[in-house]
């Protein structure tokens, strides 16, 4: 007796594929793979601009990694935020680069202005 049997294969017209289902631009791991692309891209930019700044003796070492984390939070923030609000304006296009730079820009701006402040109250006597 054999062991192997017909293969039999269906037209394609006959087989239903139904699409994938898209994820949400808006879902838990979204938000920590654009967060932590914020993070990085934050704490490379600072932490180049603050290595210049230690060579010249304008900030210690530990004042300089201060402010790398603090570029690395405030970085992960704005882009976790900017690409949970452009995903849900649109997939692609000019409209989304707008709603990420416009989301991007307020959180930073809002963030700058918050450590802005708070920097002003330690200064005084």
């Amino acid at each position: 007796m054999s062991e192997t049997y017909p293969v039999h294969y269906l037209p394609s017209s006959m087989v239903q594929q139904s699409p994938a289902p898209a994820p949400a631009a808006t879902d838990c791991s979204a938000l920590i793979g654009y967060a932590t692309l914020g993070a990085v891209v934050g704490a490379s930019a600072a932490g180049g601009a603050n290595i210049l700044r230690v060579q010249r003796e304008e900030l210690t070492a530990t004042e300089a990694l201060a402010d790398t984390g603090k570029a690395a939070l405030a970085g992960a923030a704005a882009t976790a935020v900017a690409g949970a609000a452009a995903g849900l304006v649109a997939k692609e296009g000019v409209t989304r680069l707008a709603v990420l730079l416009a989301a991007g820009t307020a959180v930073m701006y809002g963030i700058q202005r918050r450590w802005g402040a708070e920097a002003l109250v330690e200064d005084q006597p």
